[in-house]
């Protein structure tokens, strides 16, 4: 049988990624966090069939919707799955992030359950539906960053108070949007010469109660690492991360149109754009980053 053909849009895409650098965002795909369950499955085998649609059947509800759920088997070896791309990705990065979560998160099994945290995206899948969880003292945790502390123009103390400034507006903008498809906020504060710039993720399964729950407890966990550069909230229900620098992606929408439907008009575009950087690019070599890229999202598209 020949192999699956990806479609004139995702190939005209991935192509367009690869000749243009600047056209592609960041996926985000540094490993932020990775936990797993203490228990195994009560049935090894069970477990192992069931996890593969599983993960399968979550891939596909986040590549077209930036956010999905999973379900498959029965009783205590039933494999739920959660995933999430930050609402900043691009539909193509958060693909290309949400490839590493289904790359790294089965080095779980055969533990009951896992979470892995990418700074563009999450995915978790446990025996339980733990779709409303907004915390979870066992696992919920912060990391303070390793690049050392504040040296901007500003005193440290400054920057301290420009953290919890930030922090304090991107979770109420989460908050604010939850539940649905944002629950994300992203922004920055200043003061004095201190800037700080933050970013909040709650999970889509979670309502607005349990949203700002998670960050309130997430803000109140990181604001302390402050004068450190960098720090991240790693929770049950939300992602929540500050630094010195911008580092999310401007006017992105994770996911893609949730009707399934081929749109010709905008494959005729694409096609089009192709055309014209073929003819202006004819010589240009691909980059070896981005031709990684596409290989990837040949494989994701079949």
């Amino acid at each position: 049988m020949a192999p699956p053909q990806p479609r004139l849009g995702l190939l005209a895409l991935a192509i367009l990624l690869a000749l243009c650098p600047a056209a592609s965002a960041d996926p985000r795909t540094s490993v932020a966090g990775q936990t797993c369950a203490p228990g195994t499955a009560v049935s090894g085998s069970t477990l192992a069939d069931n996890f593969v649609p599983a993960m399968d059947e979550l891939n596909t509800n986040v590549s077209a919707h930036g956010f999905g759920t999973s379900a498959v088997g029965s009783g205590p070896n039933t494999v739920f799955g959660l995933g999430q791309c930050l609402r900043d990705l691009s539909s193509v990065d958060c693909k290309l992030c949400f490839a590493e979560v289904r790359s790294l998160l089965p080095k779980c099994y055969p533990r009951v359950g896992g979470r892995l945290y990418l700074d563009g995206c999450f995915g978790r899948y446990g025996n339980y539906s733990f779709f409303g969880e907004a915390l979870d003292a066992a696992t919920d945790a912060r990391v303070c960053g390793t690049e050392g502390n504040y040296t901007g123009p500003a005193d440290p103390r400054a920057f301290g108070d420009a953290v919890r400034a930030v922090l304090a507006n991107v979770t109420a903008a989460a908050a604010a949007e939850a539940p649905g498809s944002q629950g994300f906020g992203a922004g920055s504060a200043a003061v004095g010469a201190a800037t700080a710039f933050a970013i909040a993720q709650c999970w889509e399964s979670l309502n607005a109660t349990a949203c700002a729950q998670c960050l309130r407890a997430a803000s109140d966990a990181v604001a302390p690492c402050a004068p450190a550069t960098e720090a991240r909230a790693l929770f049950a229900g939300c992602y929540l991360r500050y630094s010195t620098r911008q580092f999310w992606n401007v006017n992105a929408t994770a996911g893609s149109d949730s009707s399934g439907t081929t749109n010709s008009n905008s494959e005729t575009t694409l096609f089009n754009a192709l055309a014209a950087l073929l003819a202006r690019f004819s010589s240009m070599m691909f980059n070896v980053d981005h031709t990684q890229r596409i290989i990837t999202l040949f494989f994701m598209s079949r």
